[in-house]
């Protein structure tokens, strides 16, 4: 019975960490030097952003963004990306990138949330910083057409 009791203790706790492990997600960070995205999966290479032109290459898929979104990005700014290609997918959140545009000395930034697969923007907001730590999100309506129509490398 003790043996039993032990057996039972140590399942409970694998499959615990098991469940908690699951629902712990966090994107990866993705590195761009140069203009190369360092840290996607092979299957999605090869993979860059042009700061210049503002192009979107993902594999065999290229986009521009569009007018409205390069607007985003006219003040000084940092640039941050980082990904997630291995949660479970849905149809409101597939495999995706985000671009977080960071403009310097301003108490906000811009996200624009990119599916991998297609580069269609699933979504773009902007968070406002309320107090250290604390941002407050608004989301931006978006279409395909926030993004160039896809043109082949």
């Amino acid at each position: 019975m003790r043996h039993a009791l032990g057996l039972a203790l140590v399942f409970a706790v694998l499959l615990g960490y098991g469940v908690l492990k699951v629902h712990a997600h966090a994107d990866m960070i993705i590195q761009l030097r140069g203009n190369k995205l360092v840290g996607l999966p092979a299957r999605y290479s090869p993979a860059e952003f042009d700061t210049k032109s503002l192009r979107l290459t993902i594999g065999k898929r290229s986009k521009e963004l569009s007018p409205w979104l390069k607007g985003l990005f006219q003040l000084p700014h940092n640039l941050e990306f980082s990904a997630s290609w291995y949660h479970e997918t849905s149809a409101t959140l597939p495999y995706y990138l985000l671009i977080t545009i960071s403009p310097k000395h301003k108490d906000f930034r811009h996200g624009i949330l990119v599916a991998l697969d297609t580069l269609d923007v699933l979504r773009v907001y902007a968070d406002v910083l309320e107090s250290p730590g604390s941002y407050r999100e608004f989301t931006q309506q978006v279409d395909s057409r926030d993004l160039s129509t896809v043109a082949p490398k």
